[in-house]
């Protein structure tokens, strides 16, 4: 896991973490290691989301807009915006 986490923080990427409360083994064989990986990745400052808040997150993100407002000297500019609903669907 070492490996995975430190490629996602070194590229800005994602890392889901699926545990499922049974499996195959015993629990005794992985309570240890979920306690590690919780730990590390808290130390990490990371966004620890619920499924609920990610499809917020989501939904926010699907709002924003983007517009190239021109360039200047060869740098590209744009404007991030926010649409507003005026009626509910």
């Amino acid at each position: 896991m070492q490996d995975l986490i430190e490629n996602a923080e070194q590229f800005g990427g994602v890392l889901t973490v699926l545990w499922h409360d049974r499996s195959h083994g015993p629990e005794r064989f992985w309570g240890g290691f979920y306690k590690r990986l919780i730990r590390e990745l808290k130390s990490r400052n990371v966004w620890f989301a619920t499924a609920s808040e990610l499809v917020g997150w989501f939904r926010k993100r699907r709002e924003a807009r983007f517009e190239r407002i021109g360039s200047h000297t060869g740098a590209r500019f744009l404007s991030v915006t926010k649409k507003i609903r005026l009626c509910r669907r």
